[in-house]
């Protein structure tokens, strides 16, 4: 499973990284002051690592908590060697003190981690105009599916991690269960380590990913009714998180949206201050019956309702 994700990630034009375990104490407190640590097990890493007794030195004295550390390491050597473009992925234990009730079964966790790193901008033939982090998201979705893993979710949120954007920060969700976060290196480390390129950084508990892994392949009969595709125009706050306007959609359409897409996001002086325009694509189907007209402006009411009362939108 672990060559699995290894495949696809060098397919997502991804290379490799192979850290040391130990880690320098006072360089890994420099760029996170605390951990965030997701894993089946419920443990939670503090701000005293796992030292070590006879370290060969003092940047070899801990165990590392994570695999941010050693990939924000990586990224800078490159930069600082004109590697200005890159994306870099690694896999590896990380080591936590055990707490709590989990004291009576070991003194220690190794969870194993995904780590992601990407930087830079893309030119000419395949330049993107989507961020940085917004790529890491994509990356992420595609192992998912490889993985068979549909119910997944990215909330907004501040991580409160010293490297980390507050603005531009997620925590992933799988199935209920927080397994990791992405986000954008903060400017102001970016600044402090004269960093002129974007940087984003992933990372996940892959023991929890893997749980029950692989999953069987599951196959519905093609449905033979005919696929119906509706516009739709909403104006919300600029704050609102149009993912959990699809998710409240998808929810009280139920089976019949097959899909709802996002295709154009609207912010300029054509609107009120604050607000922005979300467009959004809703493809309905049923695979027991053809769609009456009744049915589909029934569809369309619940779509308009549900964006309403997750984010207020109107629609325009």
């Amino acid at each position: 499973l672990g060559q699995k994700a290894m495949v696809l990630l060098r397919g997502e034009g991804f290379h490799q990284a192979i850290n040391y375990a130990f880690v320098s104490e006072k360089l890994e407190n420099e760029f996170m002051s605390s951990v965030i640590n997701f894993n089946q097990s419920g443990l939670k890493a503090d701000n005293d690592p796992v030292r070590l007794k006879n370290p060969l030195s003092e940047d070899l004295n801990v165990m590392r908590r994570s695999l941010v550390t050693g990939l924000y390491g990586n990224a800078l050597h490159n930069i600082r060697s004109g590697n200005t473009v890159g994306n870099l992925f690694e896999i590896g234990s990380t080591y936590l003190k055990a707490t709590g009730d989990q004291l009576q079964k070991s003194l220690f966790s190794e969870p194993l981690k995904l780590g992601l790193m990407s930087w830079g901008e893309d030119s000419g033939v395949y330049a993107t105009k989507k961020p940085t982090v917004i790529q890491l998201k994509e990356t992420l979705e595609k192992l998912f599916q490889a993985f068979s893993i549909s119910a997944y979710t990215f909330k907004q949120k501040d991580l409160g991690l010293d490297h980390a954007h507050p603005a531009q920060a997620v925590v992933v969700n799988i199935q209920g269960q927080d397994v990791g976060y992405i986000a954008s290196i903060h400017p102001r480390k970016l600044e402090t380590d004269k960093v002129r390129v974007p940087i984003a950084v992933a990372e996940i508990d892959l023991d929890t990913v893997l749980q029950g892994q692989p999953r069987p392949l599951r196959f519905k009969a093609f449905t033979k009714f005919q696929p119906v595709e509706r516009d739709f125009a909403f104006v919300m706050a600029a704050h609102s998180a149009i993912g959990d306007m699809v998710k409240e959609i998808k929810k009280s359409c139920g089976a019949s949206a097959r899909d709802v897409l996002v295709f154009d996001i609207y912010e300029g002086e054509k609107l009120v201050a604050g607000m922005k325009s979300v467009a959004l694509k809703v493809t309905f189907q049923n695979s027991d019956q053809a769609l009456s007209e009744a049915d589909i402006q029934a569809l369309s009411q619940k779509v308009v309702e549900a964006a309403h009362k997750s984010v207020q939108a109107i629609l325009r």
